[in-house]
């Protein structure tokens, strides 16, 4: 285009000229640009499935956690960030949760056992013969000679 405006005849061939260059200047540059643009939409795509990927995998802290009495009923839902604890009692369970920043508590009729069957796949791990406790709510252990202490 350069060549056209300096040795170029302004006056009369300049539009053809400068038409004719556009159109190979074009065509000689759509092919790569178009395959670096082919790549790049690959390679960003490809990105985004990786990490759709790995944070599928990831467990959500919207996550409700079902219970059920003995019969199989549902009772009550709690969100798996906000269970804390569950202690047994005999066919009893106390269930030990956050609702608006305050601790709650709810009796079921199941056995602890049962309930540790339904609760694997949620984290949430039996530390006693009467106790499951929920880890992502632990922030201090600590054992003595009698017991140990979670908080």
């Amino acid at each position: 285009m350069v060549y056209i405006i300096l040795y170029g005849n302004p006056i009369g061939n300049f539009i053809n000229d400068l038409g004719f260059s556009l159109k190979y200047t074009l065509l000689s540059i759509w092919l790569p640009y178009s395959f670096a643009i082919l790549i790049v939409y690959y390679k960003n795509q490809r990105d985004e499935i990786e990490s759709l990927k790995t944070n599928a995998n990831k467990p959500t802290e919207k996550r409700l956690i079902v219970f059920r009495d003995e019969n199989g009923k549902i009772k009550f839902s709690v969100l798996a960030s906000d269970l804390l604890l569950i202690e047994s009692t005999d066919n009893y369970v106390s269930i030990f949760y956050i609702l608006q920043n305050k601790l709650q508590r709810k009796l079921l009729r199941n056995t602890l056992k049962n309930l540790e069957e339904m609760l694997k796949e949620n984290a949430i791990f039996r530390c006693h013969r009467s106790f499951m406790v929920n880890p992502a709510n632990v922030e201090f252990m600590q054992k003595t000679v009698k017991n140990s202490i979670l908080k």
